[in-house]
């Protein structure tokens, strides 16, 4: 799809903007919706979305947009004005008409594709906005009626009258189904006034009805009085009884209130207003690749704030009370707060709700859960949690394989559930919160849990590991074998999950995200997984230590202790060095001879320093020659000329100039305390 003619590219630019604000409010409205069956405020923030896509889509030349966007927009009136009521057909149209703006969207963007054929998403957005529902028929064919009605409506109002809408239920099996409508009518007129009913009075007197009868009623009374006038109506299965208001005339009255100084900026519609306008005012659209290049600055001048810091530090001890040194110190000091400041304003900048990624998600899980037939509730804490952009858009992957299987494997069906006392709708949650300086999102499960038994049979006969070593196992290192590639506990492999991928790849992402993944479950009662990660990639607190000339930087967050251990300390079990810390037996990593530099002499004679790093529940032992102070560093990637070095995570530049590596923790982790060491746990 090409860019109109007559629209310049920064027009488009901001209607894209736009668009995709209301493509994300509708992908997340529509299944609020569903789930809460009817919410007027929720059915008119859906509904001005969907007419600003209309309009806006229509004023930048995007007709077929407009013409789906135009077509929901009816299906969203009947809705709001209680003609239609919100199920799962209805919802799914919508969805339907959903997919193919975003569709329309992206074919906008990459300009490829010979366009999208809209006609058959139209016309059964048109079907569902024109289908007669015995459940809820409440059309009003004639104009005059309709406005009619509405002016009956209003008078009702003004007059502090109560507007309900009353559903009555027939039994199916009666054959005196009119004769009950009728009935039921005559009862309702002695607890208010009918201002309309499905069928009409005109079909009722006919015998022209169904087993539904509708009406909408003006009456003093409480909801409760009118339901005990029905109850000699006999053959009446079911009585609905709630509040009706009619979106237009809310509308209207809110058009008025705010046209004036008199305006009550307390309702709910003024009060949305009044924080829209204010975000507006307050808030301005900035590229991203301007956050990233501040964000690179503001690292640059942390670098030179440190080195200025250190030259500063030589030159006091060689004019000492030097007035001009004294003053270089005071102003070296002030500008590394401002620095420190300005870096930590630019972070807070780059800083996004997660919910930017959580919002997305109860569409894919509300799909994933038709498709297996499966009633699942799923319910999202934590929106409000900041997390670095760069991190938040790498997680949109691993937690949909996370939920995929949560759904497809953890969440039983229906049957199954109801057999162990279960409820029939299984519920996920997925929560976020911060826990000093990291991010911890948990995805938990109330189904069948993960049977470790299964886990040991699917990892030993896929040749993964030996029968004798899995016996040895522990119930953690068992759960932990799921995140090896090929193993999976599924009977049978579906199009979402079962194929012994997925978990692999999330370990592997967040990982590489310098965070860590962990997994608890009980058999029969669900199971959790527990990601945590760093608040950003673009700096660490780090801890400086050296081996064979080298400096290092290890991440605070993984640092557990430092120890110094004796000659005779150290032990050889299966060809690897080992250390007791202690009720534990924590595997050893030298440096020097981990990413093989040349050794110097021995130390042994002094000892070796140990620094204990965790990852997960798993823990080993860095022995390196000396250690320095933890400080801020800057991340900074390898470049695509060395690119990824095992067990590095990135370099930094120290104050005197000197490259340190960031070791990645987790991935030294994992492979020390491969399944070829069991039981070396913190």
């Amino acid at each position: 799809m090409g860019l109109p003619s007559d629209i310049t590219q920064e027009e488009m630019e901001l209607f894209l903007q736009e668009a995709d604000e209301q493509l994300l409010l509708l992908d997340e409205d529509f299944v609020a919706l569903e789930k809460a069956g009817f919410d007027a405020e929720l059915i008119q923030e859906i509904f001005r979305a969907a007419h600003t896509l209309k309009g806006s889509s229509a004023m930048v030349g995007l007709e077929k947009m407009s013409q789906v966007a135009h077509a929901m927009e009816t299906v969203l009136d009947r809705l709001r004005s209680g003609q239609m009521e919100v199920s799962t057909p209805v919802i799914n149209a919508l969805l339907y008409g959903l997919d193919a703006l975003k569709s329309l969207r992206e074919e906008l963007v990459s300009e490829e594709g010979e366009g999208l054929n809209v006609d058959s998403v139209v016309a059964e957005l048109e079907r569902v906005a024109s289908a007669q529902d015995e459940a809820c028929s409440d059309v009003i064919e004639d104009e005059g009626a309709a406005d009619g009605l509405w002016q009956r409506l209003k008078e009702a109002l003004d007059s502090g009258l109560t507007l309900y809408r009353v559903t009555i239920e027939i039994d199916p099996s009666s054959s005196w189904a009119a004769v009950r409508c009728f009935q039921a009518l005559q009862e309702l007129s002695q607890a208010g006034e009918p201002l309309h009913t499905v069928p009409s009075a005109e079909d009722i007197e006919a015998g022209s009805v169904g087993s539904t009868l509708e009406v909408i009623l003006a009456s003093l009374q409480e909801a409760a009085a009118i339901r005990d006038t029905l109850h000699d109506v006999c053959e009446i299965a079911s009585v609905s009884i709630r509040p009706y208001e009619p979106e237009d005339m809310g509308d209207v009255a809110a058009d008025q209130d705010t046209g004036g100084e008199s305006g009550d900026a307390g309702t709910p519609a003024a009060a949305r207003a009044a924080g829209k306008l204010s975000h507006t005012q307050q808030t301005v659209r900035v590229d991203v690749s301007l956050l990233d290049q501040m964000m690179n600055l503001a690292g640059e001048m942390v670098i030179d704030r440190t080195r200025i810091g250190q030259v500063g530090k030589v030159l006091e001890q060689r004019y000492v009370g030097d007035e001009a040194i004294i003053e270089l110190r005071e102003t070296s000091a002030h500008m590394g707060k401002v620095v420190g400041e300005l870096q930590e304003s630019v972070l807070k900048a780059r800083m996004l709700p997660i919910g930017t990624v959580f919002n997305t998600l109860p569409r894919v899980v509300r799909d994933l859960a038709q498709r297996a037939h499966k009633k699942v509730d799923f319910l999202i804490e934590g929106r409000e949690t900041e997390l670095d952009r760069t991190i938040i858009e790498q997680m949109r992957d691993p937690l949909l394989h996370l939920l995929r299987n949560a759904v497809d494997h953890g969440i039983e069906p229906v049957s199954e559930r109801k057999a162990v006392g279960k409820p029939e709708k299984g519920t996920i949650r997925l929560s976020a919160c911060q826990e000093q300086n990291h991010i911890v999102i948990r995805v938990q499960d109330d189904g069948r849990g993960i049977d470790a038994e299964k886990v040991k049979r699917s990892t030993v006969d896929k040749g993964l590991i030996a029968a004798e070593e899995a016996s040895r196992l522990t119930t953690a290192e068992v759960m932990d074998l799921i995140f090896a590639p090929g193993v999976s506990t599924a009977e049978r492999a579906t199009e979402v999950s079962g194929r012994g991928v997925g978990m692999d790849v999330v370990r592997t992402n967040i990982e590489a995200l310098g965070g860590s993944v962990s997994l608890e479950s009980t058999l029969g009662r669900g199971t959790t997984f527990t990601m945590r990660l760093p608040l950003t990639l673009a700096t660490i607190n780090g801890l400086l230590v050296s081996s064979s000339g080298t400096v290092y930087v290890i991440p605070m967050a993984s640092m557990v202790e430092v120890l110094k251990v004796e000659p005779q300390e150290i032990k050889t079990i299966m060809g690897k060095e080992v250390v007791r810390l202690r009720d534990n037996v924590l595997p050893l990593l030298r440096l020097d001879r981990e990413f093989s530099h040349h050794r110097a002499e021995e130390r042994d004679i002094d000892g070796t320093l140990v620094s204990v790093v965790k990852a997960g529940e798993k823990a080993v032992g860095l022995a390196v020659d000396s250690v320095m102070e933890p400080q801020d560093t800057v991340v900074k990637p390898l470049g695509k000329y060395i690119g990824g070095v095992r067990g590095i995570a990135g370099a930094t530049i120290l104050g005197d100039g000197r490259v340190a590596l960031i070791l990645d923790t987790a991935t030294l982790v994992r492979e020390a305390t491969g399944h070829s060491t069991p039981g070396c746990r913190a």
